[in-house]
Parts: structure tokens; sequence; C-alpha cells
């Protein structure tokens, strides 16, 4: 597959632009391998110092990965945790409030309960019920928010949606403070029997119910949360 010449001062971001647009739209396969510089270059009509530059900044962003000897340079897909990660660092830096915050719970972890009561596995709930156990035993407000953290992402394990945890990563880790201050304003005991009732209604299999819990949980956590 050839590429065509192109023109205008920023040479390496229309590179970039060019050799992105290929991968993601599957016209270039993960871990297909990058014509040599020179033929970039051929192609392209331009030098190997803006070849070099588009290829550094795809790298930058996981979409190349450069390796020394006959692999070079071929087509990765990114680590989804840079992307989290920058998310998490736009919204913190946003000021983000409570209720943008709480809004997007309700709405979102409302849906993966409901989803995790249809496509939980044995396995899921195994590793739910060891978080509660460890729960109830736990006397350390740390701990305990750690735990409420983990709690919160098995049940987007048990949505089975990838999609789903990639989106929601970033919350759940915006909300760890909130988190914190709301187990220590609830009680180690409240919190657990909330999370009690949701394991429960996964259990069963009952979506409406798991919605509905998750959602009485959450806006029990605003109410605790917004109290002078």
């Amino acid at each position: 597959m050839s590429f065509k010449p192109i023109e205008n001062r920023s040479l390496h971001i229309q590179v970039f632009n060019i050799i992105k647009d290929r991968i993601v739209s599957g016209q270039m396969k993960r871990d297909e391998q990058l014509p040599p510089e020179a033929q970039l270059c051929k192609e392209f009509q331009i030098s190997r110092t803006i070849i070099r530059e588009a290829i550094k900044s795809l790298q930058s962003i996981g979409l190349l990965a450069v390796s020394p000897g006959k692999k070079g340079t071929t087509v990765s897909i990114p680590d989804v945790k840079l992307a989290q990660e920058l998310i998490y660092i736009h919204l913190k830096m946003k000021d983000t409030s409570l209720k943008e915050l709480f809004d997007v719970r309700l709405t979102l972890e409302s849906s993966i309960a409901r989803l995790a009561a249809v496509n939980r596995t044995e396995e899921n709930l195994a590793a739910l019920h060891n978080c509660m156990e460890l729960m109830n035993k736990c006397r350390s407000l740390d701990q305990a928010t750690e735990l409420d953290f983990t709690f919160h992402d098995l049940i987007v394990e048990a949505s089975q949606n990838s999609v789903l945890k990639i989106y929601n990563m970033p919350l759940l880790a915006l909300q760890r403070d909130l988190r914190k201050q709301t187990i220590k304003r609830k009680g180690l005991e409240t919190t657990a029997q909330y999370h009690q009732e949701i394991l429960k209604s996964i259990e069963v299999g009952n979506p409406d119910l798991a919605e509905k819990t998750m959602r009485t949980h959450i806006e029990h956590a605003l109410e605790v949360l917004q109290q002078s």
C-alpha cells in the first residue's frame, strides 16, 4: 500500500494523521510492519526527519511499536490506561462538580448493576463475595475505601462489558476521596449493608432490583455528602 506526496508546512502532522487514519480504519492491521523510512520518504516526498517525527508521535500514543531488529516498526493497539489517566486528569483539573459526577454515577452505575445481574458468572459472584467478607471484617477507613473501590469495579467486571470498564475507571478514580468521606460519615456497617443488598440482587439475577438498589445506594451517598 503506497502513500501519496503531501504539501504543507505542518508535514509531520499530516503524515501522522494519514498513517493514523490508515491504522484506525483497519487498512493497516495490528502487527503489520510499517514500510522502511526510505520508502516512506519517497512516497511522501519528504525528509527522514519529518517521517521520524510522525513515527515518534504515533509511538507516543501507542499506535506504533518500534522494536530493534527485523521486526522494525509495527502497528499496535494503544494502552487504554493512558486515555483513562488523561480523562481523570482533565476532570480533576476542570473541578467537576458533585452534581455532575453523581448524575453520571446514577445513570452509568445503575445500568452496570442491571447488566451485572444478567451477565454475572459464578467467578464474578465469588469475587464479589470475597470482597464483601473483607469489608465486613474491615475496621480501617483507608482499607474500606479501597474495598469500596474494588467492589464497584468488580460489578463492572460482572457486567461483561469492556466498554463500560474503560469509561467507568476514570470516574471511579475521581471519586476516591469522595468515597472515603462518604464511608466516614455513613459508617462501615451502613456501607457494607448497601453493598450486601446490591450483591444479593445481582446474585439472584434480578436486573430491575439491581438497578434500583444501586440507584438508592448512590442517592444516599449524595445525601450524605451534601450534609453540612
